[in-house]
């Protein structure tokens, strides 16, 4: 039995007309502004709600770094007794402390493209090359500016997909006249 297939044009509301058309960009612009408004309310509460979080949770915030700090003071000072020098943590029958290695990390290299180009000329000035790593990245522009060479190569898994269409409704956005009746 063949199985019954149904079209997404029969479950939505189909102008006739131009003006029935009009009618459902004007609509449609409605409810974006509609949607824009409920979502700008609803961050603005987001927001208050996490800032007043915030406020509350500082003091515990604060207290918990200040007993951590003494804590750890505490156990660093007396690290060989309570480990006996086997192990890195201790259970104080209320909750463990441990002391956890942490990996060595590079700090400071900067994002800005300028001050990256003069860390990477003082690199290469002082010789230390070996501390540079070269990217290779496939050009795609390249590739879609020659299409048919790509194909030609054979290369694996590239393919180069037509150029398609996309549907975009962009309703006009109505503004208030500047002439307001006092």
């Amino acid at each position: 039995m063949a199985k019954a297939t149904k079209t997404k044009a029969a479950n939505v509301c189909v102008p006739q007309t131009r003006e029935d058309a009009a009618t459902q960009v004007a609509r449609i612009g409605l409810l974006q502004r509609e949607l824009e408004t409920i979502t700008t309310k609803m961050n603005e509460k987001l927001a208050a709600t996490k800032q007043a979080a915030e406020v509350r949770a500082a003091p515990a915030k604060a207290e918990i770094e200040d007993l951590t700090e003494g804590l750890r003071v505490y156990c660093d000072a007396n690290r060989e007794a309570l480990t006996r020098g086997k192990v890195k943590f201790f259970d104080f029958g209320t909750g463990i402390v441990r002391w956890r290695q942490t990996k060595a990390a590079v700090r400071g290299v900067p994002r800005d493209a300028e001050k990256f180009a003069a860390l990477v000329a003082t690199i290469r000035a002082k010789g230390l090359v070996r501390f540079l790593r070269e990217i290779v990245e496939i050009d795609k522009e390249a590739m879609l500016r020659e299409p048919d060479a790509v194909a030609a190569a054979g290369l694996p898994g590239v393919k180069i997909s037509a150029e398609g269409e996309d549907f975009v409704v962009e309703p006009y956005a109505e503004t208030l006249s500047k002439e307001i009746a006092a």
